[in-house]
């Protein structure tokens, strides 16, 4: 299955989402498939790196919300907009450290899943992981936070260091304590593909990545 959205996140900063965001941006402008990126992130080396093409998304301080209840989902309106447009191309989202609260409650109170099930547009949620104890906390509280508003997205775990786990003869899915089968529909956390190594773009795992995304035409 071709994934229409993508969100890459967790909720520790840190752990490269932005470096496996950029890769991922780099191999769809190379194969000249549309996309539309946005950065939910208070440091923005996403645009930095695509001025051009990455939309920041900018969230409303705590007065503002005060203020104005539906600042909030003014702020998120755009992409929201795109994750639901039945023709849109592909939208992925790069969400910073301690953010990923913020855009879950907002996706749930905007209906986002009836949404985008309507738009016919699927969601894979990335969730960046490594070995180190606070990370894994991390990410399984993300994990967690994007299951409640996205239940049929397809989550995947992807680290940079895919070795650790296998060396400690365990993986993501022990340390999270995650049922594979009530986690998201397909087989994100079956077999090796539960996690995606991204230290060698030319991997088989990151080839993957990219069947996932829709970036891929070949087998």
């Amino acid at each position: 299955m071709k994934y229409k959205n993508s969100i890459i996140g967790c909720e520790r900063g840190g752990t490269r989402k932005t470096t496996f965001c950029a890769y991922n941006l780099a191999v769809a402008l190379l194969s000249e498939a549309p996309i539309r990126a946005f950065e939910l992130d208070r440091q923005s080396r996403l645009i930095d790196m695509y001025p051009d093409l990455v939309e920041p998304i900018e969230l409303p301080d705590d007065d503002k919300l005060l203020e104005d209840d539906q600042a909030l989902t003014r702020a998120f309106s755009p992409l929201f907009s795109a994750m639901t447009d039945p023709d849109g191309p592909h939208v992925l989202v790069d969400v910073g450290a301690n953010l990923d609260a913020s855009l879950s409650m907002s996706m749930l109170r905007n209906r986002l899943p009836m949404k985008t099930e309507k738009a016919g547009r699927d969601t894979a949620i990335f969730i960046m992981i490594d070995s180190d104890p606070e990370t894994i906390l991390a990410s399984a509280r993300t994990t967690a936070s994007f299951k409640g508003s996205m239940p049929d997205a397809h989550f995947v775990f992807v680290s940079p260091e895919r070795k650790a786990f296998v060396e400690q003869g365990s993986s993501p899915i022990d340390f999270l304590d995650l049922d594979p089968t009530t986690i998201g529909r397909g087989d994100a956390f079956v077999g090796d593909d539960t996690l995606f190594n991204f230290g060698n773009f030319l991997s088989a795992h990151s080839k993957e990545v990219e069947r996932i995304l829709g970036f891929r035409t070949e087998d």
